[in-house]
């Protein structure tokens, strides 16, 4: 059965459900004017949410492994309703993403340098190419159906076929915070879920063998991730301290090539205009986010964390926590600074930034017959 008394179950499913609340509280209060009914909304949302946790976990039967093709269909009957409901939904500027999105590569394609922005573009160069092709297609909200649909078709390759995968489908599906990343046409849960779908293959391969050209090419291409947001950095530290731990060259040849494709990426950028890209470029707007100190505390703990786990589940674990932490914190230092009100309804904190533990705290559930501290014992054959 899925065991809710799994340590790591209980916890993932805590910061989901606080996630959740928090967006139905901010948008229940944004859409009501009214503290006492957005109360009630995220109250019920969050009784709902439970319901559903509780009978998923009591009453849906195992299902058949070898029914994977039917997902695969439904997987393509979602992606066409998304692209329809992306169609009918109006885009919204309320939420600088999108706009920062469509200016760079506008600029870009018009020959301009397109960090010098109005809507002052927060990513690294790669993220906009990777949302180039949707913006050629007329609209970049397609990058995040895309998105969604990758992490979909993550659960079904990775899910024991049980009330777990049944559980990790209707999590995401009915969570508040992809509708609020399908409507404002937001790419945060793609950015952490192309990680994650370049991570598994890494693992799989070189947990198996030395492949040198699985490393080579796995260096590549989370170097190119690496220059998107400077949060894939950590959790490319993480996984690599995670898989090379006892093999310090490795660590190192991965690490080396990855950050110097990074830099290749930023390389002309620098060069057609070094001082806005260095002053107020992606750096300068990252870097705002965490406080000095709380870098180095986070930089302690992911070495700490990458010595201990021991499967790429724990990895996924680990990544949820780090990255709510990372925003709890962000989050909190906002609230001392401009009190609970500004911080979550008035915008002074984008609370979007919770996204990144979404995907890690789902693929971190498990259904597994027995478990140890933190449910070790992993998988129902």
């Amino acid at each position: 059965m899925f065991n809710t008394k799994s340590q790591i179950n209980r916890i993932s499913l805590l910061l989901l459900i606080f996630i959740n609340a928090l967006f139905a509280l901010k948008y229940g209060f944004r859409y009501t004017r009214s503290e006492i009914i957005a109360i009630l909304i995220t109250l019920f949302y969050i009784t709902i949410l439970l319901f559903a946790i509780y009978y998923i976990s009591n009453n849906i039967l195992p299902i058949n492994r070898e029914n994977k093709k039917k997902y695969y269909w439904g997987i393509l009957l979602l992606g066409i309703i998304l692209i329809v409901f992306m169609n009918m939904t109006p885009e919204t500027t309320r939420v600088g993403r999108l706009p920062a999105i469509n200016e760079w590569l506008g600029n870009f394609i018009d020959g301009k340098f397109p960090y010098r922005a109005e809507s002052n573009p927060s990513g690294f160069p790669f993220l906009f190419f990777i949302a180039a092709p949707f913006y050629l297609l007329g609209d970049v909200g397609y990058l995040e159906v895309f998105g969604l649909l990758l992490f979909i078709l993550i659960i079904i390759n990775n899910a024991n076929f049980g009330k777990e995968l049944i559980l990790k489908l209707s999590l995401l599906l009915f969570s508040l915070p992809v509708f609020y990343e399908l409507f404002v046409r937001s790419e945060l849960l793609t950015n952490i879920t192309l990680f994650i779908a370049v991570a598994i293959p890494i693992y799989a391969k070189l947990s198996k063998e030395d492949n040198k050209l699985v490393l080579g090419a796995g260096a590549i291409i989370m170097g190119m991730l690496l220059s998107t947001r400077l949060i894939v950095g950590l959790l490319l530290f993480l996984f690599l301290i995670f898989i090379y731990r006892n093999d310090f060259k490795k660590f190192f040849v991965f690490g080396i090539i990855s950050f110097f494709v990074f830099l290749l990426t930023l390389l002309p950028f620098y060069l057609w205009d070094a001082e806005y890209f260095i002053t107020k470029g992606p750096f300068s707007v990252q870097l705002l986010y965490l406080p000095i100190w709380a870098m180095i505390v986070f930089m302690i703990v992911i070495v700490y964390a990458g010595t201990i786990i021991s499967s790429l589940r724990e990895f996924f674990f680990a990544s949820g926590i780090i990255l709510f932490l990372l925003t709890l914190v962000s989050f909190s230092i906002t609230i001392y600074n401009f009190g609970l009100t500004n911080a979550l309804f008035n915008d002074y904190f984008d609370i979007s930034y919770f996204i990144f533990a979404l995907p890690f705290c789902i693929l971190s559930l498990e259904e597994y017959k027995s478990q140890e501290n933190l449910g070790r014992l992993l998988t129902d054959e």
